[in-house]
């Protein structure tokens, strides 16, 4: 789901131009989600008791794959779409990122098969990962202004 999300925020930078944030988040989402594993694997943290357990689960419980994912790939389509928003859009989007993250990590408590510590190990590792992104994605962006468009222009008509 997240894959086929991202992939359609990522037209609103394709159409200014900007090919490289698309792959910062892409490569952001897939190194997160690597990390997290890894984290999981060796933090190999039990889950609360199989009794409590409303769906089937596997692997390990810190921190929670579905907190981590929901956090950094609505992060992320926020960060891609941000500069196309309207300020109300923004509004609007990031209000939806944070009750969708929410909502997320609530019913992986609520089903059962996550304490609310891997819960917020998993927002907070995404937190973390999506500021990454977001810096790659500003000095990708910073990067960019700084290039001239025109060889031919001179800095003073650049900077304008």
């Amino acid at each position: 789901m997240w894959t086929a999300l991202l992939a359609a925020a990522a037209l609103f930078p394709l159409r200014r131009r900007h090919y490289a944030a698309p792959l910062i988040a892409a490569a952001a989402l897939g190194s997160g989600e690597l990390l997290r594993a890894l984290i999981n694997h060796l933090a190999h943290r039990v889950r609360p008791p199989q009794t409590d357990w409303l769906v089937h689960a596997t692997g390990s419980a810190w921190p929670s794959g579905h907190a981590t994912t929901a956090l950094l790939g609505s992060g992320l389509i926020l960060a891609l779409t941000w500069p196309d928003l309207t300020t109300r859009g923004r509004r609007v989007t990031a209000t939806a990122v944070v009750i969708l993250t929410a909502a997320v990590g609530a019913s992986r408590v609520y089903l059962g098969v996550h304490w609310v510590s891997d819960v917020l190990g998993g927002w907070s590792f995404g937190a973390l990962w999506l500021t990454a992104a977001i810096a790659a994605l500003s000095g990708y962006h910073y990067r960019r202004r700084l290039k001239p468009a025109d060889p031919t222009r001179d800095q003073t008509s650049q900077n304008r």
